[in-house]
């Protein structure tokens, strides 16, 4: 259980216009201990939270988030439940593929629906519902509620997400002016926290944690550039042109490892393996990594 006074406390004071100094003079306290407490390196104790939900006119549960607590809760276990029907759906001998994946998604339109009446203000948990109504084939009913979100939700990470989804339903809906004009509005790669991750981290000291979370970038890029190439294969297709959908791929695993080679300076590697020679490069490129480092020659 995540207690969120910090939040709380700072949110509750600015909108009543207090600073810090005003809001700890009318609780008999110093400005620096509000401050620890808004910043989180530490908490108000058992007598002193009376007097702050006093100051506010709310209840000691509003100043400790138990309402949010309580929600997460709930939220959680409605996962539980999609994680259930998942499993049983799946395990059921006597459904076909295309029935398994019908069930699933209806069942879970419906627990995702309930939440979205019980949570109109989570956005997450609307864009959920939004999701999957689009699942079960309603973009229609799915539009009001991710324009919903986009018009009052600041959080960027759902917002991001909203935007996506809006393109894609106005796709569903035909709608294709309207799919490339919101398209036009995304982020490119270039603004993506992978390619900022590669960026930020090209002068830092080599270290463990960081080698595998660039490995995990690495692999949602590939994951991305295989996106690509199987797009642009289709579309090949349909054109009648020779597609080159291998060569791609390789293309781009070739083009991550020399992003990591170069990033962590092992220059000397790159003859050990030919990047580019097989889908399971990355996994190379790392065994690679693995046996200078027990060489000593790379600082990690």
């Amino acid at each position: 259980m995540q207690l969120k006074i910090a939040e709380n406390v700072r949110r509750l004071r600015l909108a009543r216009g207090l600073t810090q100094e005003q809001f700890a003079e009318r609780i008999g306290i110093a400005g620096q201990t509000v401050s620890k407490w808004e910043c989180g390196d530490g908490y108000p104790d058992i007598t002193t939270l009376p007097l702050i939900a006093n100051c506010f006119n709310v209840s000691v549960d509003e100043i400790l988030g138990m309402a949010d607590i309580r929600d997460d809760a709930r939220v959680n276990e409605a996962g539980m439940r999609r994680i259930e029907i998942m499993k049983s759906v799946s395990a059921n001998p006597d459904l076909t593929p295309e029935q398994r994946t019908e069930l699933i998604t209806a069942q879970i339109a419906e627990i995702n629906r309930e939440l979205a009446l019980e949570f109109p203000y989570n956005y997450e948990v609307q864009l959920n519902y939004a999701a999957s109504l689009r699942d079960i084939g309603e973009p229609q009913n799915a539009l009001p509620i991710i324009e919903r979100i986009m018009e009052n939700c600041t959080i960027s990470w759902i917002r991001n997400s909203a935007a996506i989804s809006l393109a894609e339903v106005y796709k569903l809906l035909g709608e294709h002016e309207k799919c490339a004009e919101q398209v036009a509005t995304l982020p490119t790669v270039f603004n993506s926290r992978e390619f900022a991750e590669a960026y930020l981290m090209q002068n830092d000291e080599p270290t463990i944690e960081n080698v595998v979370k660039l490995r995990i970038s690495a692999q949602q890029v590939i994951g991305f550039g295989n996106s690509f190439a199987t797009t642009v294969t289709l579309m090949q297709k349909r054109l009648g042109v020779e597609c080159a959908q291998e060569e791609l791929q390789i293309q781009h695993i070739h083009d991550a490892l020399w992003q990591l080679q170069r990033l962590w300076r092992v220059n000397d590697l790159g003859g050990a393996y030919d990047f580019g020679s097989s889908l399971e490069s990355l996994d190379a490129y790392m065994e690679a990594m693995s046996a200078a480092r027990e060489r000593g020659g790379v600082g990690v």
